[in-house]
């Protein structure tokens, strides 16, 4: 057994990429199955209605994520000294409870919210999302803290606990009264657990980090932080609630425009894809932000730049393009056929999914290269995109062409934010569109003999076949960049 782990020693090397990545991908891994296996019941536990006032809910989250800290959570990632850091972790969960307390004016606004939307459930709910909310970015908060300390193993064991409590609560909700309210509480319970797993070590080296100040704590430097790195609160936070705005706004509209039954078949479509993806870019943009700082300082950014595009293309294509080819058979199979449109809706959306994902890592260049004024310009550029094709949709009353809109619309501003982050990396422009004809060309024939067989086989063959048909690319990818390398 030490003989093998020595074999393959490099593969969780922290000094690499590669190790951090995997190390983390060990709790995603996990999360990712654990979610795929749920949802083949929660799917038939929950309505379409529960989940879509849980994504209702989730949006107005999400826009807000970024209010409730400034942003201030990433100056601990660029301070260039361990006591500032802290500092600076110190200043954004000190913004985070003052901001979560303001937030309680949603709850006497809880009859307007459900005058505007025509949805008394959400009269019902909207009272958790400053709970929701203090208690998922204070986790996330703690998990940068432990990623500039590189951590990367208990992040993926608060990984493990968050979606496993997540998923029991769910589940057990689901069988005593299946509600909303199963759906949210599973969320920031699960996230609760995360952070109690952070808490006793995040303690000690805070502590540790905040040795030499009077009392454990400078005011002045507080101040110091908050000045010195002003421009999060000033252009990272409206860029990042246009940002979250740019995918959660649609679902508000859906709900306006439509109910909350076509806001729930939506909101799986991209919950079967999107989350899991998002996930994954999440923990590499976690050890990217590390790495890209240490490379910027030593003139390598665009080498690390262009290997995580080509990386996050090669995991994200195929994904995408199975689930646009077969997606309507796959979602019926798995998870009966009420939710068939979901699949079929990924025809559409996929490539907004796919160049959303990819980009999502890059966008901490922004951070890294102190770009923050871009950062706020192409978050308007997508929110007005965005936006105009959801209400040029909506109006029509079509379903389907709505999703149309804002798949072409997402896919454009996406596209165009990822060549901007290349650009300012510098990574020639013929290499950024290298992978995606690769991947592609070699992607096109799986691609053809799936579209055939979901033509005249059923969901378990098409199902299957889809499964083949990512573990013939997965062995490929293995072989052609030579991951099982050893020394």
């Amino acid at each position: 057994m030490k003989r093998l782990r020595a074999r393959f020693s490099h593969l969780l090397d922290d000094s690499g990429f590669r190790g951090p990545v995997l190390k983390l991908l060990t709790g995603t891994g996990y999360a990712f199955i654990l979610a795929y296996v749920a949802k083949t019941i929660l799917l038939r536990m929950y309505d379409p209605g529960d989940f879509g006032i849980y994504a209702a809910v989730f949006a107005i989250v999400s826009i807000c994520q970024p209010l409730v800290t400034l942003r201030y959570e990433d100056a601990l990632m660029i301070s260039d000294t361990p006591r500032k850091a802290a500092h600076a972790f110190v200043l954004s969960m000190g913004v985070l409870i003052g901001m979560c307390m303001l937030l309680l004016v949603l709850i006497p606004l809880r009859h307007e919210i459900e005058q505007l939307f025509g949805e008394p459930a959400m009269a019902d709910w909207i009272w958790t999302v400053p709970v929701v909310l203090f208690i998922q970015r204070g986790a996330k908060t703690m998990e940068l803290w432990l990623s500039r300390n590189e951590q990367f193993s208990l992040i993926s064991g608060g990984q493990v606990a968050q979606s496993t409590v997540m998923t029991v609560v769910r589940i057990g909700a689901g069988f005593v009264r299946a509600s909303p309210g199963g759906l949210i509480f599973g969320f920031a319970l699960g996230h609760l657990a995360q952070a109690a797993l952070y808490v006793k070590r995040m303690g000690t080296s805070v502590r540790a980090a905040l040795e030499g100040s009077p009392g454990g704590l400078d005011t002045g430097m507080l101040r110091e932080v908050a000045v010195r790195y002003r421009k999060f609160p000033m252009f990272t936070t409206p860029a990042a609630m246009i940002s979250a705005g740019v995918s959660q706004l649609p679902a508000l509209l859906l709900l306006y425009y439509f109910n909350k039954e076509v806001l729930g078949i939506y909101s799986q479509a991209f919950a079967v894809l999107f989350i899991p993806m998002s996930q994954l870019a999440m923990t590499i943009a976690q050890v990217f932000f590390v790495r890209a700082v240490e490379a910027h300082r030593e003139g390598t950014l665009a080498g690390l730049s262009e290997n995580i595009h080509k990386r996050m293309v090669m995991l994200v294509l195929p994904v995408t393009a199975v689930l646009m080819v077969v997606g309507g058979d796959v979602f019926e199979f798995l998870f009966s056929a009420t939710w068939r449109a979901s699949g079929e809706y990924l025809l559409f959306l996929g490539p907004w999914i796919l160049f959303t994902t990819v980009s999502s890592p890059l966008t901490r260049l922004f951070d890294v290269l102190e770009r923050q004024r871009f950062e706020l310009v192409v978050a308007i550029i997508m929110f007005v995109v965005l936006t105009g094709a959801m209400i040029v949709g909506g109006r029509t009353g079509d379903v389907t062409t709505t999703m149309i809109y804002l798949g072409v619309g997402g896919a454009a501003v996406r596209i165009f934010s990822i060549v901007l982050l290349t650009r300012l990396a510098r990574v020639p422009f013929r290499r950024v569109i290298k992978p995606y004809v690769r991947y592609t060309l070699v992607c096109s024939p799986l691609l053809v003999a799936l579209h055939f067989i979901g033509a005249s086989a059923n969901g378990l063959v098409t199902t299957f076949s889809a499964c083949v048909a990512l573990g013939l690319f997965g062995l490929y990818v293995i072989r052609k960049e030579q991951l099982l390398n050893v020394r």
